[in-house]
């Protein structure tokens, strides 16, 4: 059956732990002290927040129907889990996520609802020490603080940037666009055991930032920028193939063929 929590739950008194299944409930805010999980469809209309050791963890479809802060205690082990997917409802909402140097897993794909109570995020905010992520889709920022592994495509439809504060680890051919925002990786990149393409695309006269070595530990296949902005490139770059648009070549000549593996420095609107 359905579960309805009127009022949040441990704010005055924490609980020690609290463990919800049903087929669906709704959680207006909880506080424990320890482990918090949650089995069924949830609605998240508060924030979670775990304050000593323990995970907070939903095993089944997760909406927002509210902004929502989740928190732990932050050290190893304060773990933050979505088994399913994680969308809005109507209108978008922005989910925070704080687990210190606990992990984040977000098991399934964020945002990627289309109808009118099922919808994108309007940002992800994830700090952890390692991050895992499918495809994630906000109408404003995602900012990754953490080694992200990332195993779908990011992509922000409106102002807002893609940012990660930590290595980046593609567990796919990684598509990041962004409609309007920059896309800035401030640490290393790299394939997981397979070799993998990167693709950035941004629009709005915005900036890309890659702060970091790429493929130096784990080669790419692939590197393509396609921009109407600036690109700041750093560090040691490892792929086989590099590819920006739009651009000519500084000569004027049509950039080389793709099986040319040398890196070209190409100039927007120079020619």
């Amino acid at each position: 059956g359905s579960v309805l929590f009127s009022q949040p739950i441990g704010g005055t008194a924490p609980l020690s732990q609290l463990s919800v299944t049903a087929t669906s409930f709704t959680l207006p805010g909880v506080v424990t002290t320890g482990s918090q999980t949650y089995t069924g469809i949830t609605t998240l209309t508060g924030d979670l927040t775990s304050t000593g050791p323990g995970a907070i963890a939903f095993s089944g479809v997760s909406q927002l129907d509210a902004d929502v802060t989740i928190t732990t205690g932050g050290n190893a082990g304060d773990n933050v889990s979505f088994a399913s997917t994680l969308n809005a409802k109507n209108p978008s909402r922005s989910l925070t996520i704080d687990a210190g140097s606990g992990n984040v897993t977000l098991g399934s794909d964020v945002g990627f609802g289309t109808g009118t109570t099922d919808r994108q995020l309007s940002s992800l905010t994830v700090t952890g020490g390692n991050i895992a992520m499918q495809g994630v889709q906000t109408s404003g920022l995602q900012f990754f603080d953490g080694s992200s592994t990332v195993r779908g495509n990011l992509t922000s439809t409106g102002s807002g940037s893609i940012s990660f504060n930590g290595a980046l680890i593609l567990g796919t051919n990684l598509t990041l666009t962004t409609a309007s925002g920059g896309i800035f990786i401030d640490a290393t990149i790299n394939s997981d055991t397979t070799t993998r393409s990167l693709n950035l695309s941004s629009g709005g006269n915005s900036e890309k930032r890659l702060g970091g070595s790429v493929g130096a530990t784990a080669q790419l296949s692939t590197i393509t920028i396609n921009s109407d902005g600036t690109t700041t490139l750093h560090g040691m770059w490892t792929a086989g193939l590099e590819w920006y648009a739009p651009w000519n070549s500084l000569d004027g000549r049509k950039p080389e063929p793709a099986t040319t593996r040398t890196m070209k420095t190409l100039v927007e609107g120079l020619f």
